[in-house]
């Protein structure tokens, strides 16, 4: 097995527990949420990620973007939420 082949598999392995992850959280996240019981913040940050997500997928720009931009974008409520609960 070559480089690139290997590179390849170990991406593809890494991407796609992260993605299985991901949907896992998102999936039980919605299933638990109570909207009458979120406040502005809990709110935002559910809009923001939802509008990312539609953003990643309907936008040929982000579709095909590297991999470090996409991170980038949804990494963004981790530090405003780290922030935020510094102030609160």
């Amino acid at each position: 097995m070559n480089y690139r082949s290997v590179k390849f598999l170990s991406v593809l392995g890494a991407g796609s527990s992260l993605g299985y992850l991901y949907l896992v959280f998102a999936v039980a996240f919605i299933d638990n949420i109570d909207p009458a019981r979120l406040n502005a913040v809990e709110l935002a940050i559910v809009v923001t990620l939802a509008a990312r997500l539609v953003a990643v997928f309907a936008l040929p720009e982000l579709r095909n973007a590297k991999v470090e931009v996409v991170w980038i974008l949804f990494s963004v409520e981790t530090f405003l939420v780290v922030g935020l609960m510094g102030v609160f």
